[in-house]
């Protein structure tokens, strides 16, 4: 069941709160009138279709059933962009459209990596703080996000057989192609690695 946020959203640059870190993905205009984020009434039949749809995966339904254990709440924030985010009190923050009531494959993927991100930081896998060495924290920031996509990808080839070219629509919507052919190939992490650090430098 979706949750909505607190009215008062003044403090989100404060460490203390939960809504902090989403700035960075959804920014302030989207953050700061409780007129951007999605009703109880608004989200639930969406994130419901969601979730059914998510649990076609192996690996989705997994997520899923790791998100009830840990009471993992979910929240819509309202955007036209692609994304998401998710907070160290266990928060989900998703991207949907006004008066959207079915949901698209792009969406299905994301909740996925959101979820993976949840279990990370379950795992204790988490970003160094900025003190710490650059280097260090670059690495663990792209490590993590690897990961994620690593999982929105085997997400992605369990719903293939389903939904087939929506997927790929998806996949080629995110850029993810070639760590995508990866995962379908079966090539290993080191491979997934270069493909990613490869496309990093190309976007310089």
């Amino acid at each position: 069941m979706t949750e909505q946020p607190p009215n008062n959203l003044d403090k989100k640059e404060s460490n203390d709160s939960p809504y902090s870190s989403l700035t960075g993905s959804f920014g302030h205009v989207e953050l700061q009138s409780k007129e951007h984020f999605y009703t109880i009434k608004d989200a639930e039949p969406l994130l419901n279709k969601m979730k059914a749809m998510l649990r076609e995966s192996e690996n989705g339904a997994r997520l899923l059933d790791l998100a009830d254990e840990n009471k993992v709440k979910f929240h819509f924030i309202k955007s036209k962009k692609l994304q998401s985010a998710t907070t160290p009190s266990l928060d989900i923050f998703l991207a949907a459209e006004p008066d959207q009531t079915e949901p698209y494959m792009t969406q299905i993927l994301e909740l996925g990596g959101a979820l993976r991100e949840i279990e990370q930081s379950l795992m204790g896998i988490k970003i160094p703080p900025p003190d710490a060495d650059p280097l260090e924290r670059a690495n663990k920031a792209h490590t993590k996000f690897l990961d994620k996509i690593a999982y929105m990808c085997k997400i992605g080839i369990d719903l293939e057989n389903v939904y087939s070219d929506e997927v790929k629509k998806a996949i080629k919507a995110f850029g993810y192609e070639d760590l995508y052919n990866v995962q379908v190939n079966a090539l290993g992490e080191e491979k997934a690695r270069e493909i990613y650090f490869k496309a990093l430098k190309e976007a310089k």
